[in-house]
């Protein structure tokens, strides 16, 4: 039941936190969008394939991107350095927090439901629910790494911003101190690996840290198959009755 249960509030605050998490980067590094109205032809070079374009910083932390055979602007995209540096340090590694404590308590539960599945021959009920909390606990470990590296990857880009761009520099003097000076976020804890956790038996991770293996409990044989074991069971048990009165 506390497994089934945990599944379920994972399911259901999964989406949320990527809902958010996915919010998060565009909005930091896309203020307003621009294109320009379209321009001649261009022209193409020498092997016929068209001039390329060129993207270089422009205006606040914005990039402009430029053709280099008509030097007309082509497309602009304004960002906010305040939203990308507090994106990268407070509001991404919130949501890789959260999804990190969901999939870490997944982890145990479903430690100890594969556990008593095993225990109990692994019926197909159980497999089945280990199979979907697995495959559900994969994608939260998954997001826990990638929120990581979006927060990494989204305030280099906001530093190479500030180094690049005179404008944006200007604004990040402008920035809150207290953003500023906050340091760099720490990677959330991945959880460790859970590997099949439908498959026969269980690995669990003991008080130490070991690891502990449980066998799949093997069923139970057909009274017909173990008849005559049973029979010789019987006279052998008899027979030492017997023996016992005898000697009582």
């Amino acid at each position: 039941m506390v497994a089934a249960g945990l599944l379920g509030l994972a399911a259901l605050l999964l989406p949320r936190v990527l809902h958010r998490a996915a919010l998060i980067v565009p909005i930091a590094l896309v203020g307003n969008t621009g294109l320009s109205p379209p321009g001649p032809a261009q022209p193409r070079g020498s092997t016929g394939s068209p001039a390329p374009d060129v993207w270089s910083p422009h205006a606040a932390g914005s990039i402009r991107c430029t053709h280099t055979a008509t030097g007309g602007p082509t497309m602009v995209i304004d960002t906010n350095i305040e939203r990308m540096y507090h994106a990268g340090k407070n509001d991404i590694p919130n949501a890789a927090y959260k999804l990190s404590t969901i999939s870490g308590h997944l982890y145990d539960h479903l430690e100890a439901f594969n556990k008593q599945s095993a225990l109990a021959g692994d019926p197909s009920i159980m497999t089945s629910m280990l199979q979907v909390g697995g495959d559900l606990y994969d994608v939260l470990r998954g997001g826990v790494t990638s929120l990581n590296n979006c927060a990494d990857a989204l305030i280099k880009t906001a530093d190479d911003f500030v180094r690049t761009d005179e404008d944006a520099r200007d604004d990040y003097r402008k920035m809150d101190k207290d953003l500023k000076d906050a340091p760099l976020p720490e990677e959330k804890v991945v959880p460790p690996e859970l590997k099949d956790p439908e498959e026969p038996g269980a690995t669990t991770t003991g008080p130490r840290g070991s690891a502990e293996e449980t066998e799949s409990t093997p069923d139970p044989e057909k009274p017909g198959e173990d008849a005559e074991r049973r029979k010789e069971q019987e006279e052998s048990s008899e027979t030492n009755h017997e023996r016992e009165k005898r000697h009582g």
